[in-house]
């Protein structure tokens, strides 16, 4: 049932990210979980609008990768990856892909601050429901999939799928959101 959804994110192994010095500090999942929130979360039903806030003088605003870098990201799809960097070298990139994916990558975020500000995230919002529907691992990420519902309107829900690892060699990323429509059944 969900395997579209599971399958349309990338491989951690696809991406050749250098290794960087910097930590996984808790600023770090907090900036991850608060970019999810203002882009792929608030802007879930208009993607125009989203694009439109990350261009230059948006209240988004961030660089776009080089298509090149950002196919990685969008696992070979048509979209657009935007890149925000902090201190050192933590890079977070915002990937939205044309079929509606949307994706927030971490390089480096503690795993359970991230699971940990999501859950308050969605503590906060009593319109709506979430439930875990399924957990698994491929190789060292564990993977959560969410069903996410607006409370009464079950046929507007989406999924959400939380990819964490506490590895910090040879991984591309620590920690990825990813928010896409539910598939049909």
């Amino acid at each position: 049932m969900f395997a579209r959804l599971l399958a349309a994110l990338p491989v951690l192994t696809l991406v050749a990210v250098p290794a960087w010095a910097e930590k996984a500090g808790p600023a770090n999942a907090e900036i991850a979980v608060n970019l999810f929130e203002q882009s792929c979360l608030r802007h879930f039903a208009d993607h125009d609008m989203l694009r439109g806030k990350l261009v230059e003088g948006g209240d988004l605003a961030l660089p776009e990768m080089h298509k090149d870098i950002a196919r990685h990201f969008l696992s070979n799809a048509p979209g657009r990856v935007w890149v925000l960097k902090q201190g050192t070298g933590n890079v977070f990139a915002l990937a939205l892909r044309d079929d509606g994916l949307c994706t927030v990558f971490a390089r480096r975020a503690d795993e359970t601050r991230v699971l940990d500000k999501l859950q308050s995230l969605f503590d906060g919002q009593a319109f709506f429901t979430r439930k875990a529907v399924d957990s698994g691992h491929e190789g060292v990420m564990t993977r959560r999939l969410y069903q996410v519902l607006p409370d009464g309107k079950a046929d507007q829900g989406f999924d959400m799928v939380v990819s964490t690892t506490r590895e910090t060699e040879n991984v591309g990323y620590q920690a990825a959101i990813s928010l896409g429509r539910a598939p049909a059944e």
